[in-house]
């Protein structure tokens, strides 16, 4: 069964089940990141690489990372003093969410 993000809440609480413009500007964050992510032809990637390619402030990518982490889609991992994060088996799966109005 295929996992979706759209029950997530955002560390703000905004749900994303609400069909107001912040969360919809949210849902379109966390999936470019993802998609960068599930795209990505490197299994880890650090900080300033996926704000490279999603062209997001460092800071925004922390919160989102940070609230990927508590649902368990992606993991932080530590190697030579240097963060990397990767998806889990669950992030790999999950089916991205796409306004279609």
């Amino acid at each position: 069964m295929a996992e979706y993000i759209s029950n997530m809440t955002y560390p703000d609480g905004v749900t994303f089940d609400e069909l107001d413009e912040q969360a919809n500007q949210y849902i379109g964050d966390i999936n470019k990141l993802l998609a960068e992510m599930q795209g990505s032809r490197y299994k880890f990637n650090n900080l300033s690489g996926i704000a490279k390619s999603t062209r997001f402030d460092e800071c925004k990518i922390v919160v989102i990372l940070d609230a990927l982490k508590s649902k368990s889609i992606i993991e932080e991992v530590v190697m030579n003093t240097r963060s990397y994060f990767k998806l889990t088996e669950l992030g790999q799966r999950l089916n991205l969410y796409t306004n279609t109005q």
